[in-house]
């Protein structure tokens, strides 16, 4: 199945520049003759294709700023110990009166 996707796939971008360009006729290309009618068309076309350009250079550059942050995050030393960490998880009853909880934590840490 996947095979036959990417043979497709293949098959159109193969097929999209070979139709446009058997549209020319080589002798006036050589010749240097081509029409300049669409002079608005090769513009746009200019145009499309820097912001292209620029898009693509920017996701380049900004996957590589992503990948130096994801690193420096995952190496950086925090300086705590992450065996040693108590999570509490707060609930209601535990938010109106926490003297209780304070006294019983007190006790485990010390």
């Amino acid at each position: 199945m996947l095979f036959a996707f990417l043979f497709l796939v293949s098959l159109a971008a193969g097929l999209y520049p070979a139709i446009i360009m058997s549209g020319y006729e080589p002798a006036k290309v050589l010749k240097g003759e081509l029409s300049t009618r669409n002079l608005g068309a090769q513009r746009m076309r200019k145009v499309l294709l820097v912001a292209q350009l620029s898009a693509s250079i920017g996701i380049i550059i900004f996957s590589g700023i992503l990948f130096q942050q994801l690193s420096f995050i995952t190496h950086k030393n925090l300086g705590i110990d992450r065996e040693n960490i108590l999570r509490i998880e707060p609930t209601y009853n535990y938010s109106n009166n926490t003297m209780p909880l304070k006294m019983n934590y007190s006790s485990i840490l010390k």
